[in-house]
């Protein structure tokens, strides 16, 4: 196989791609677009393997696909395998085994390059977070590796029997369509071609996951960077010229990175604005100036080790805020970054280095020693993966548990997910109905801040009080014209549909009570206006947003009549992102978990809203507002953890003792709305 010719502003590229991917997982605000170095990552690499095919076949005739795949796994297996087995053995040490046996999962996946098609097919909105997948950026890896199984071949093949014509034809026709199916596919799939096939529905419903993971989605961004291998060198930019085309890919690039963030449809058309980007620095990487900005001895450096900074940066974050299980300061992170970059290199100069054979003592394997080794470690580590995901995530590490919590975990394997406020009721509608086929007593609309009252609401009111109880709730402002920004679905239809199904049902009974919970802060941050799109929050604070939210609460109070309407205020929060799991560390593990699980009341960021929505129910008739804080906070902090038990089932959604709790404090003023059916008319409602 020929060698590449070296291009050192391609490895610059490459220190800006790693970096802004570090800087985004990292949480660094100006960073919100920084998933695009990704991107950048895939145009670099459709240029540089595209253009070891083609020198090869018009050289020689030929490829020499083993020596192909003997390299990519010189490349990058060992950097990845050694990755692996570290994650494995932190995992073991810090992971509850609810959190170690889907690590074991993931881990089988990454091991055959399909994580990508793993985290596609467990997302969903209960899915494990972020922050406990210690090889979610994998996905990438995976992408890459799928397309150097595809694309040599087909490269090869186009070309030997087409020419140049037939192959810029065929990548035409590959970016054309990936770009089609992100547009077709970028609001979920809605053909009937899936009726009656309820998991690919709900798997290819998810459009913004089924963008962001899966290959056929990303082709056109390799595509982009094959088609550079004939452009750059055919064309001759002036100095000028290639001064201006460096500092438009900087920008486009830039521009990506400070004005994406997750409410942008991605891939889709917006990836074309970094992937050309990068293409344009790839065009003038010569730019005498403006080149400097890829050409410098420490950006070069940083691409030349952003191979396993990539590969360390992730795993360092999930673990570190895993062991410190309450969120960490900017200065952490920063300090994270710098490590992310210092192992990273350790990993490129002692692992990485050597078994490309470009250290002073390279590691020498012929082709069958390269396939023995790999497909030993393969083997190896997949029997651990697989051994933790078949025993439950090694249970005998967890300590005993006291009766209390062990009581109210039950066998949960997914605390969040089977022990939530609203567990085992259906969704997004649902009724808790004590007199079926009657109107409802109350209706609750909202998003699944609101669900979460469903335990409590269920035992506390309609099961003792007879009371039928109809929720609407979608992941969005139930208010009128109001939908949702963020990709993916389709937020104009069902945020309408939601709020038209309870105003339906408020108005089969004139004495409804009509309840209003939303996660008010996260929500607001998403929320747009139906007719025009524009976002509720703009960039000028929250109490900005909340005066242009004020006319919907309005329109709300006008389309439910003379009915009392209660608005329930943000939760203060468990203060963690995993409140259970913080009781299921090793035993060797000691944490104080009932003191970490607390917030300070007065600094606490949902005060904020939760005070304006206060004000807007004091000034408006019929309209209460019931405070979580009450339920949840003495006078200085609140708590995640009360009489022995967990009060959320993760970060912010109340737990089943938590949604009882919260309902039992609001039971009075929320009966004190509601009007008793006569066949209850003997009964009095507490005061």
């Amino acid at each position: 196989m020929l060698p590449t010719p070296y291009i050192p502003g391609v490895d610059g590229l490459r220190a800006i791609a790693v970096m802004t991917v570090v800087l985004f997982h990292s949480g660094f605000a100006a960073f919100a677009g920084g998933f695009v170095g990704v991107d950048v990552f895939f145009v670099i690499s459709g240029f540089l393997i595209t253009g070891l095919i083609v020198r090869e076949v018009e050289s020689t005739g030929r490829f020499d696909f083993a020596d192909f795949y003997v390299r990519r796994a010189r490349r990058l297996f060992p950097a990845l395998f050694v990755t692996f087995v570290a994650c494995f053995v932190l995992a073991f040490l810090l992971f509850t085994a609810q959190h170690f046996q889907r690590f074991g999962g993931e881990l089988m996946y990454a091991l055959v390059s399909l994580s990508n098609v793993f985290f596609w097919s467990e997302s969903g909105y209960f899915n494990t977070v972020a922050d406990f997948k210690p090889l979610l950026h994998t996905w990438s890896l995976s992408v890459e590796e799928q397309f150097y199984l595809i694309w040599p071949a087909a490269i090869y093949l186009i070309f030997r029997k087409t020419g140049k014509r037939g192959l810029w034809l065929f990548m035409l026709l590959i970016a054309a369509g990936s770009l089609w199916l992100n547009i077709r596919m970028q609001n979920g799939f809605d053909t009937r071609l899936l009726d009656g096939h309820s998991w690919l529905k709900a798997r290819f419903g998810d459009g913004a996951s089924t963008l962001f993971f899966l290959t056929p989605f990303r082709l056109f961004e390799f595509a982009i960077g094959a088609a550079m291998v004939w452009i750059r060198p055919s064309l001759k930019l002036p100095r000028a010229a290639l001064e201006l085309t460096m500092l438009a890919g900087l920008a486009l690039i830039a521009y990506a990175v400070y004005r994406f963030n997750e409410t942008t449809v991605f891939p889709s058309y917006h990836a074309l604005i970094p992937c050309i980007g990068a293409a344009l620095i790839i065009l003038a990487v010569d730019a005498p100036v403006a080149g400097l900005a890829v050409r410098n001895t420490l950006a070069v450096f940083i691409g030349k080790i952003s191979y396993s900074v990539y590969l360390v940066h992730w795993p360092m974050l999930v673990f570190y805020k895993y062991w410190h299980v309450t969120p960490i300061s900017p200065a952490e992170r920063a300090a994270l970054v710098v490590a992310s970059i210092a192992i990273g290199y350790l990993l490129y100069r002692f692992v990485e280095t050597p078994f490309r054979g470009r250290s002073g003592r390279p590691v020498r394997l012929s082709r069958a020693g390269v396939g023995f080794t790999c497909s030993s470690l393969l083997l190896g580590i997949s029997l651990l993966a697989s051994t933790v995901w078949a025993n439950d995530g090694l249970p005998w590490r967890i300590a005993p548990m006291p009766p209390e919590l062990a009581a109210q975990f039950g066998n949960s394997k997914q605390f969040h997910a089977d022990q939530w406020g609203g567990a085992g009721f259906t969704e997004p509608t649902a009724w808790i109905d004590a007199s079926p086929g009657s109107p409802a007593d109350i209706v609750v609309l909202g998003d699944s801040h609101a669900s979460h009252y469903k335990t409590g609401l269920k035992e506390q009111i309609a099961d003792p009080l007879r009371k039928s109880i109809f929720f609407s709730t979608d992941s969005c402002l139930i208010l009128p014209g109001m939908t949702r920004l963020t990709a993916g679905h389709d937020w104009n239809t069902s945020c309408k549909a939601t709020l038209d199904a309870g105003l339906a049902e408020i108005g089969r009974n004139p004495n409804a009570l009509v309840v209003l919970g939303e996660s008010w802060i996260f929500q607001i941050d998403r929320a747009a206006l139906a007719d025009s799109g524009k976002p509720l929050a703009q960039g000028d604070g929250m109490q900005a947003a909340l005066r242009r939210l004020a006319p919907h609460l309005d329109a709300l109070r006008a389309a439910i009549g003379n009915r009392r309407l209660v608005i329930v205020g943000d939760v203060p929060g468990a203060g963690a992102a995993d409140a259970a799991g913080c009781f299921m560390r090793p035993k060797y593990i000691k944490i104080d978990c009932e003191n970490i699980l607390s917030t300070n009341k007065v600094d606490n960021p949902s005060n904020e809203v939760n005070a304006f929505l206060n004000k807007y129910a004091e000034s408006r008739p019929n309209v209460i507002f019931l405070n979580p804080f009450d339920a949840l906070c003495d006078g200085r902090r609140c708590y995640a953890f009360r009489d022995g038990r967990v009060l959320y089932s993760d970060g912010y959604h109340l737990s089943k003792f938590g949604s009882t709790l919260a309902v039992s404090a609001f039971k009075s003023r929320l009966l004190n709305g509601t009007a008793h059916r006569s066949s209850l008319a003997g009964a009095a409602a507490p005061n």
